[in-house]
């Protein structure tokens, strides 16, 4: 069954903090298509071959927000991966944001550079966060306030 981009199930996820600041991401947690699959499709294809429940986060837009606004876009993030039951969530990232998604739990999936259509063609590397390992490698702060949403 082919399934088209009108057809993925996404979800806005947004967050508001004083003076006007905002950020927000797209989370895709589709079992059948990722926009992903349009630049990686053998790659997501062997995640899905080995039954891992898929997700995508995206289209990252922080209007005049800072680190901790960011921190609590995730925080709430984090949650939704955890009621969609999802296994890896990916984001398609502008190599040189590859380190922000490093320092919040997501590692490199080795998949290499290439450009992708929602991109407009641009570059992008993959990153992966394995959602039970993440939470097993997080500790103290940063599990309080990545996952746990401690402050």
């Amino acid at each position: 069954m082919t399934v088209t981009r009108a057809e993925a199930l996404r979800e806005v996820i947004c967050v508001r903090g004083r003076g006007g600041s905002a950020a927000h991401l797209v989370l895709f947690a589709n079992r059948r298509w990722l926009p992903l699959e349009t630049a990686y499709p053998k790659e997501v294809a062997a995640e899905r071959d080995r039954g891992l429940r898929l997700g995508q986060v995206g289209l990252l837009d922080s209007n005049a927000a800072g680190p901790a606004l960011i921190l609590r876009l995730f925080v709430k993030a984090w949650r939704r991966f955890r009621a969609f039951d999802l296994d890896v969530v990916y984001a398609a990232v502008a190599p040189d944001d590859v380190s922000f998604y490093l320092r919040i739990l997501f590692e490199g999936a080795g998949w290499g550079r290439r450009p992708w259509d929602f991109a407009d063609y641009a570059p992008v590397e993959v990153v992966r966060l394995d959602v039970e390992e993440a939470y097993l490698r997080a500790g103290g702060t940063l599990r309080r306030r990545f996952i746990e949403g401690v402050t």
